[in-house]
C-alpha cells in the first residue's frame, strides 16, 4: 500500500530572494499609502472640526443660559441706588428693573450707606 494522501497544510517555506525584493516593495509601497491615509484623516479632522467647534461653543453657552436661567446681553439702563435696600438697581428705558445687585463695600462708602442698616432695622 504505497499510496500518497495529500491534503493541505500550512507550513513554513523558505522564500527566494525574489519574493524578498518583491515583499521589500511591497512594504515600502504599504509605508507610503499609510502615510498618505495618515495625511488624508488628518485633513478630514480639520474638517471635522472646523465643522463642529462653533456648534459646540453654541452649545456650552445654550446650557449655560440653561443652568443659570440668565443671560448677558449688552442693553440701555441706568442705575439706581437703593439706599433702603443696599442694592444697585439697573432699569431699561422701559423703567423695568433689568438686574439688582448688593452694593459693593466701595460703593457703600461712596453713598455714605451705613453697613448695620439692615441690621438695625431688622431688630426693631
Amino acid at each position: 500500500m504505497d499510496q500518497f494522501f495529500f491534503e493541505k497544510r500550512e507550513l513554513p517555506v523558505k522564500i527566494t530572494d525574489e519574493q524578498r525584493a518583491e515583499l521589500q516593495k511591497r512594504n515600502a509601497d504599504i509605508d507610503i499609502e499609510l502615510q498618505v491615509a495618515a495625511e488624508e484623516f488628518e485633513r478630514a479632522k480639520g474638517i471635522h472640526k472646523g465643522a463642529t467647534e462653533p456648534i459646540k461653543k453654541e452649545k456650552v453657552k445654550n446650557l449655560s443660559i440653561l443652568r443659570t436661567g440668565v443671560e448677558n446681553k449688552v442693553v440701555n439702563v441706568y442705575e439706581y441706588v437703593n439706599e433702603e435696600e443696599a442694592t444697585l438697581e439697573f432699569y431699561d428705558e422701559t423703567s423695568q428693573l433689568v438686574h439688582a445687585r448688593a452694593l459693593t463695600i466701595d460703593e457703600r462708602r461712596q453713598h455714605r450707606i451705613p453697613f448695620n442698616r439692615k441690621r438695625l432695622e431688622s431688630a426693631d
